[in-house]
Protein backbone atom coordinates (compact mmCIF):
# COMPACT_ATOMS: atom_id res chain seq x y z
CA UNK A 1 0.00 0.00 0.00
CA UNK A 2 1.35 3.43 -0.90
CA UNK A 3 1.30 6.40 1.45
CA UNK A 4 -1.41 8.05 -0.64
CA UNK A 5 -3.75 5.02 -0.61
CA UNK A 6 -6.87 5.12 1.51
CA UNK A 7 -6.60 2.74 4.43
CA UNK A 8 -9.81 0.64 4.54
CA UNK A 9 -9.05 -0.24 8.17
CA UNK A 10 -10.08 3.29 9.11
CA UNK A 11 -13.66 2.34 8.24
CA UNK A 12 -13.80 -0.87 10.26
CA UNK A 13 -16.24 -0.66 13.21
CA UNK A 14 -13.34 -1.26 15.61
CA UNK A 15 -11.70 1.97 14.40
CA UNK A 16 -14.66 4.09 15.57
CA UNK A 17 -14.36 5.44 19.11
CA UNK A 18 -16.90 4.40 21.74
CA UNK A 19 -17.94 8.06 22.10
CA UNK A 20 -18.70 8.38 18.37
CA UNK A 21 -20.56 5.06 18.37
CA UNK A 22 -22.70 6.25 21.31
CA UNK A 23 -23.44 9.61 19.65
CA UNK A 24 -24.33 7.93 16.35
CA UNK A 25 -26.68 5.52 18.13
CA UNK A 26 -28.39 8.42 19.94
CA UNK A 27 -28.87 10.30 16.65
CA UNK A 28 -30.34 7.21 14.98
CA UNK A 29 -32.67 6.63 17.94
CA UNK A 30 -33.82 10.27 17.93
CA UNK A 31 -34.45 10.29 14.18
CA UNK A 32 -36.08 6.87 13.81
CA UNK A 33 -39.60 8.01 14.79
CA UNK A 34 -39.40 11.04 12.46
CA UNK A 35 -41.15 10.77 9.09
CA UNK A 36 -38.90 10.54 6.06
CA UNK A 37 -38.45 13.90 4.33
CA UNK A 38 -39.76 12.56 1.02
CA UNK A 39 -43.01 11.57 2.77
CA UNK A 40 -43.72 15.08 4.12
CA UNK A 41 -41.93 17.05 1.41
CA UNK A 42 -38.65 18.90 1.22
CA UNK A 43 -39.98 22.36 2.16
CA UNK A 44 -41.92 21.02 5.17
CA UNK A 45 -38.77 19.26 6.37
CA UNK A 46 -36.65 22.39 5.84
CA UNK A 47 -39.13 24.49 7.83
CA UNK A 48 -39.28 21.93 10.65
CA UNK A 49 -35.48 21.99 10.88
CA UNK A 50 -35.41 25.82 10.90
CA UNK A 51 -37.89 25.83 13.78
CA UNK A 52 -36.18 23.02 15.70
CA UNK A 53 -39.13 20.67 15.38
CA UNK A 54 -37.49 17.27 15.50
CA UNK A 55 -34.57 15.73 17.34
CA UNK A 56 -32.35 18.83 17.12
CA UNK A 57 -32.89 22.38 18.41
CA UNK A 58 -32.93 25.32 15.99
CA UNK A 59 -29.45 26.48 15.00
CA UNK A 60 -28.57 29.92 16.37
CA UNK A 61 -27.91 32.52 13.69
CA UNK A 62 -24.75 34.61 13.80
CA UNK A 63 -25.22 38.31 14.44
CA UNK A 64 -21.92 38.76 12.56
CA UNK A 65 -23.19 37.21 9.32
CA UNK A 66 -23.71 39.40 6.30
CA UNK A 67 -25.04 38.55 2.88
CA UNK A 68 -24.01 39.20 -0.66
CA UNK A 69 -25.17 37.98 -4.08
CA UNK A 70 -22.88 36.70 -6.79
CA UNK A 71 -24.20 36.86 -10.37
CA UNK A 72 -24.65 33.44 -11.98
CA UNK A 73 -25.92 32.04 -15.28
CA UNK A 74 -29.28 31.05 -13.75
CA UNK A 75 -29.59 34.10 -11.49
CA UNK A 76 -27.93 35.54 -8.41
CA UNK A 77 -26.36 33.14 -5.91
CA UNK A 78 -26.70 34.25 -2.28
CA UNK A 79 -23.58 33.88 -0.12
CA UNK A 80 -23.53 34.17 3.68
CA UNK A 81 -20.31 35.72 5.02
CA UNK A 82 -18.87 35.36 8.52
CA UNK A 83 -15.57 37.17 9.01
CA UNK A 84 -13.04 36.55 11.78
CA UNK A 85 -12.69 39.10 14.58
CA UNK A 86 -9.01 39.55 13.61
CA UNK A 87 -7.49 40.39 10.23
CA UNK A 88 -8.42 37.58 7.79
CA UNK A 89 -5.70 35.20 6.59
CA UNK A 90 -7.74 33.61 3.82
CA UNK A 91 -11.15 32.34 2.74
CA UNK A 92 -13.04 29.14 3.54
CA UNK A 93 -15.74 28.15 1.02
CA UNK A 94 -18.53 26.25 2.78
CA UNK A 95 -21.05 24.25 0.78
CA UNK A 96 -23.66 23.13 3.30
CA UNK A 97 -24.87 19.56 3.65
CA UNK A 98 -28.35 18.21 3.22
CA UNK A 99 -27.92 16.03 0.16
CA UNK A 100 -28.52 18.94 -2.25
CA UNK A 101 -32.10 18.93 -0.93
CA UNK A 102 -32.22 19.98 2.74
CA UNK A 103 -30.44 22.48 4.99
CA UNK A 104 -29.33 26.00 4.18
CA UNK A 105 -26.35 28.36 4.29
CA UNK A 106 -27.39 29.67 7.73
CA UNK A 107 -27.60 26.22 9.35
CA UNK A 108 -23.90 26.11 10.30
CA UNK A 109 -23.31 29.58 11.78
CA UNK A 110 -21.78 28.45 15.13
CA UNK A 111 -19.32 26.15 13.35
CA UNK A 112 -18.46 28.84 10.78
CA UNK A 113 -17.87 31.44 13.51
CA UNK A 114 -15.50 28.96 15.17
CA UNK A 115 -13.63 28.36 11.90
CA UNK A 116 -13.47 32.11 11.23
CA UNK A 117 -12.02 32.93 14.63
CA UNK A 118 -9.82 29.86 15.13
CA UNK A 119 -8.32 29.75 11.64
CA UNK A 120 -8.61 33.45 10.83
CA UNK A 121 -10.60 32.74 7.68
CA UNK A 122 -13.53 34.57 6.11
CA UNK A 123 -16.24 31.91 5.79
CA UNK A 124 -18.43 32.03 2.69
CA UNK A 125 -21.46 29.75 2.89
CA UNK A 126 -23.19 29.26 -0.46
CA UNK A 127 -27.00 29.19 -0.59
CA UNK A 128 -27.22 27.00 -3.67
CA UNK A 129 -30.49 26.05 -5.35
CA UNK A 130 -32.02 22.89 -3.87
CA UNK A 131 -33.75 19.86 -5.33
CA UNK A 132 -36.46 18.93 -6.01
CA UNK A 133 -37.43 22.52 -6.94
CA UNK A 134 -34.24 22.96 -8.98
CA UNK A 135 -33.25 19.59 -10.47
Amino acid sequence: MTDSALNPGLFHPDAVSAETTTINAAIIQAMTPMPEWWEVGAEATREARRQGRGPFPPVPKSSRATGQKIPGKAGDIPVRIIAPTATPRGVYLHIHGGGWTLDAADQQDPMLENIADTAGLVCLSVEYRLAPEHP
